[in-house]
């Protein structure tokens, strides 16, 4: 696990307190999955804490946080990623620390009894997905807005079928309870949309489909009023709406799509909150989404309508 420890230090000196905080929870899970009676909780508490450092660490390298030798182009970044979802499937010896710590999570999941491949194929063809849209805007200055459908769909694998489903399968529940964590996982996406709306678009990442350009009659000169916000507000933007000075510099197209997407996730939490009373889940399982989902959206929430 020599390579998981190296990942890990590196993380924690490039991220913020709160993502230390965070960092640290999942050291602890395994206590919790002890306490709730699951079999090899520490094997599935390794699994959760490896698996998200992986995923993470995959995540940062298209972002362009992390930087890897002889990737350096977005070109060469989709290119590596593609490289290691091969990996997922004809488990090669490894090349390289991503490489090993797939391996490890590999080894890992079997030794618990389930496979984590299906969930990482999905994750991570959700990330070489972005990829291509920050090569649109990054080559060509040309902003990849896609259809309802696409966006849908990449949202859908990234979020059900790649994180949920693989969160069920770590926490030993019934993999049916992602029909109701389904709505969950939906006010989650318009949550995060909302949180990093500007610093995405600043990005050449535009979360809205053709569809809704349309009907919001979202111009080109909107989405570019945006691109064009000074890098001053990036942390304002990272707690979205909570000033009201930037929901006075978003064109009032662009706020109504927001605001479409605050009630889209209210009533998503209310159809969950509807559907997850009748689940039976374990004690650990409600814990971490109430507080790694519920209370996080909440929070947000209560900020846009108190704004």
């Amino acid at each position: 696990m020599e390579t998981i420890e190296k990942i890990m230090q590196e993380q924690f000196q490039r991220r913020n307190f709160k993502y230390r905080l965070f960092f640290s929870g999942l050291l602890f899970e395994k206590y919790i999955f002890k306490f709730d009676k699951i079999p090899k909780y520490k094997e599935r508490g390794l699994l959760l804490r490896n698996y998200y450092f992986l995923m993470r660490y995959l995540d940062d390298i298209i972002d362009g946080d992390i930087l890897i030798k002889d990737y350096i182009t977005i070109d060469d970044k989709i290119k590596y990623l593609e490289e290691k979802l091969s990996n997922f499937t004809n488990k090669s010896n490894p090349k390289d620390d991503v490489d090993k710590m797939i391996k490890e999570c590999h080894l890992l999941a079997e030794d618990i009894g389930f496979s984590m491949e299906n969930e990482s194929k999905f994750i991570i063809n959700s990330l070489i997905f972005d990829g291509y849209r920050l090569l649109s805007w990054n080559n060509n200055k040309e902003l990849k807005i896609v259809s309802s459908d696409e966006l849908n769909k990449h949202f859908y694998d990234l979020d059900i079928l790649g994180t949920i489903s693989g969160c069920l399968k770590i926490y030993n529940e019934n993999e049916e309870n992602i029909n109701a964590l389904y709505y969950l996982g939906k006010a989650s996406r318009k949550y995060y949309d909302m949180r990093d709306f500007v610093e995405d678009i600043k990005r050449g990442l535009v979360n809205i489909s053709r569809e809704d350009i349309q009907k919001f009659n979202i111009t080109e000169n909107d989405i570019y009023k945006v691109i064009n916000i000074s890098d001053e507000y990036i942390k304002i933007c990272k707690n979205s709406f909570s000033n009201s000075k930037l929901l006075n510099i978003l064109p009032e197209s662009i706020l109504n799509f927001l605001m479409e997407c605050y009630n889209y996730s209210n009533e998503n939490l209310d159809l969950y909150h509807n559907l997850i009373s009748d689940c039976k889940l374990r004690n650990s399982t409600r814990l971490t989404l109430n507080l790694g989902y519920e209370q996080p959206i909440k929070k947000y929430l209560r900020t846009i309508k108190k704004n």
